[in-house]
């Protein structure tokens, strides 16, 4: 029973400082000369200022007073803490790391044919795996041509998807005009 207690004044305590803390922010007016477009990184992220949890479904990047409500659902028995450990409600991990994750899992589903394409320097599952590394079709054909070009020391003895991936971006670093032009 203590320990219930406890938990719940930690969760009052956690909802109350998460609601302090979104109204100082809202008190911040924001200098008459400042950039409209520039955002925050919670902001770009799909929530507010309150941070991730059921507070950013309902309320999303909505300014004010909206965060200091999500701020307080974020608190309310803990959820925050759970969609933070679990991924869930707008916690998603970042944004860099899942990219990786995802051209990793392509390779290792795709290797035999996407090995293929880059030989040849063009096909169906090069021109995916570039979309994924954010080379738009516009750059296929640059992109292509490099994957031929550098294909032993890409696809090499090393079969395992970090290390195509981790040659791919290699290859691509050593073209600045292409490189330039993904979203890697």
């Amino acid at each position: 029973m203590a320990s219930t207690n406890l938990f719940c004044l930690m969760n009052i305590i956690l909802s109350l400082s998460l609601a302090f803390k979104a109204l100082s922010l809202v008190a911040i007016q924001q200098p008459s000369n400042a950039s409209p477009t520039r955002a925050s990184s919670a902001f770009a992220a799909g929530y507010g200022e309150a941070g991730c949890g059921l507070g950013a479904v309902v309320f999303q990047n909505k300014p004010g007073s909206n965060q200091i409500v999500a701020a307080s659902l974020n608190g309310l028995l803990g959820n925050q803490s759970f969609a933070v450990t679990s991924g869930t409600s707008n916690c998603d991990a970042e944004p860099k790391l899942m990219a990786e994750s995802r051209q990793e899992r392509f390779v290792k589903n795709n290797f035999t044919s996407l090995a293929k394409d880059m030989a040849a320097g063009e096909g169906e599952n090069l021109a995916a795996f570039a979309e994924l590394l954010g080379c738009g079709a516009e750059n296929e054909k640059a992109f292509g041509a490099l994957m031929q070009s550098r294909y032993a020391e890409i696809v090499g003895d090393d079969h395992a998807p970090s290390s195509v991936v981790a040659g791919v971006k290699q290859a691509l670093a050593a073209e600045p005009e292409l490189v330039s032009r993904c979203a890697l």
